[in-house]
């Protein structure tokens, strides 16, 4: 989830949003990642630490889902995200984004 932190770091919201797979874009509009996406940052600043708390793959015919979740350290506050990951060979799709963070609503 580098990539992704390094992307949201760098506010490249519509690319993130490019980057994401079919469930992503089915579920949510480009306009409503950019600005979930850009009002956590608001809220919370960039990543400064991010570590991997768990993780469950399954397979599912010739693609596999991976479950991350992270515990994460922002600028201004702290938070967990979780991610569902498609992958079909050597591409992956972020499927699904969740933050909770108490920060989040409070800062």
């Amino acid at each position: 989830m580098a990539k992704f932190h390094e992307q949201y770091n760098n506010e490249q919201f519509a690319k993130i949003y490019a980057e994401t797979g079919d469930l992503m874009k089915n579920a949510s509009s480009e306009s409503d990642i950019i600005s979930l996406l850009s009002k956590v940052h608001e809220k919370l600043g960039d990543v400064k630490n991010a570590t991997s708390t768990s993780w469950h793959v399954s397979a599912q015919g010739e693609q596999s889902i991976v479950n991350l979740t992270y515990d994460v350290e922002y600028e201004k506050g702290k938070g967990t995200e979780a991610f569902t990951i498609s992958v079909r060979g050597k591409d992956a799709k972020i499927e699904g984004f969740n933050i909770n963070s108490k920060d989040l609503i409070l800062n």
